[in-house]
């Protein structure tokens, strides 16, 4: 079953809210990418769910996170995956 998410914040390490934590944390370690100050973190909703995807465009390349959220059967729009791209190096 495929997915559908949507950017819904873009947020600086560690002023990650409460409830995104857990997804930050579990991500972090998946990605083997340390929680440090100043670290960008975008924030997708994934759709009918209670769920968020999390990405770290600074470590990241776009290809790479769209190979990543193919394989995590999560699809996004043109204008979602365009909004990423403002941030991924």
């Amino acid at each position: 079953m495929e997915h559908f998410a949507e950017v819904v914040s873009v947020l600086t390490y560690p002023g990650v809210p409460e409830n995104i934590m857990p997804f930050v944390a579990y991500k972090a370690s998946m990605d083997k990418v340390i929680l440090e100050k100043g670290l960008k973190i975008l924030v997708l909703r994934v759709v009918g769910t209670d769920s968020y995807y999390v990405i770290f465009p600074e470590k990241t390349t776009m290809q790479r996170c769209l190979d990543d959220l193919k394989k995590a059967g999560i699809s996004i729009n043109k204008r979602t995956e365009l909004y990423i791209s403002k941030y991924i190096r």
